[in-house]
């Protein structure tokens, strides 16, 4: 995907050789017809028919979502908490675009030199792209909220605030609740929470924080003060 993906960004005069190249190796059972029907009718040529360009604008646009979502999952400091977020952000934008009748504005550019007889037909196409990628989505991926994946977001910490609840649910999910003390649990909550906050305001908090900053950057042991054991006792 990554290969086609930086093809159809380049543009497809400058790529037009290895992108029909890639779809006609594809044969004609797993390459989409229409782009097959295309890609054959100018199997010998070098010409590029404008329904094709539309298809290749439409595929750059689309073809980006799920590529940048492959980044994401593949980060190495990615953990099972975000993932339910990652997946449930890929479905929204998908059905987004669907629900908009987006589908690129160098396709809509284009779109507009066609009747409007067949530029409603080539919209047709992108919606049903649109509407597959979503049925095979929810085909293989839980958007329930049973989904305990959903469950164990909130330890995330990505959206604030989160509730007690939320927490409680993560606490069953992995089967925790008999070896946690709830009450204690709770307790802790109510300390976070006043001093819950978004993304944007704790980067702002931490970068004004030059001691913390430097504490994060030392590779050397921290050394914490002992508490006295009486009033009078001096640290």
């Amino acid at each position: 995907m990554a290969e086609l993906v930086a093809c159809s960004e380049r543009g497809p005069h400058g790529s037009w050789a290895p992108i029909k190249t890639y779809f006609l190796s594809l044969g004609e059972d797993q390459c989409p017809k229409s782009l097959w029907r295309l890609f054959k009718d100018d199997q010998d040529g070098e010409g590029n028919p404008l329904d094709l360009q539309v298809y290749l604008s439409f595929l750059s646009n689309a073809l980006k979502i799920f590529h940048d979502t492959v980044l994401v999952l593949e980060r190495e400091d990615g953990t099972i908490c975000e993932l339910y977020d990652m997946m449930f952000t890929l479905k929204t934008k998908l059905q987004q675009r669907q629900s908009d009748g987006f589908f690129g504005v160098q396709m809509c550019v284009l779109l507009q030199q066609f009747p409007d007889r067949q530029a409603a037909v080539l919209r047709e196409d992108m919606c049903n792209f649109y509407q597959s990628s979503l049925t095979y989505l929810e085909q293989r991926y839980d958007f329930s909220d049973s989904n305990y994946q959903k469950k164990v977001a909130s330890l995330a910490l990505k959206k604030s605030p989160f509730n007690f609840s939320q927490l409680c649910e993560a606490v069953e999910v992995l089967q925790l609740s008999k070896k946690l003390d709830m009450d204690a649990l709770y307790d802790e909550y109510c300390v976070v929470l006043p001093h819950q906050m978004s993304c944007k305001d704790f980067y702002t908090y931490v970068v004004k924080e030059k001691v913390l900053l430097n504490a994060v950057r030392s590779n050397k042991k921290y050394k914490f003060k002992k508490k006295p054991k009486d009033a009078g006792e001096k640290v």
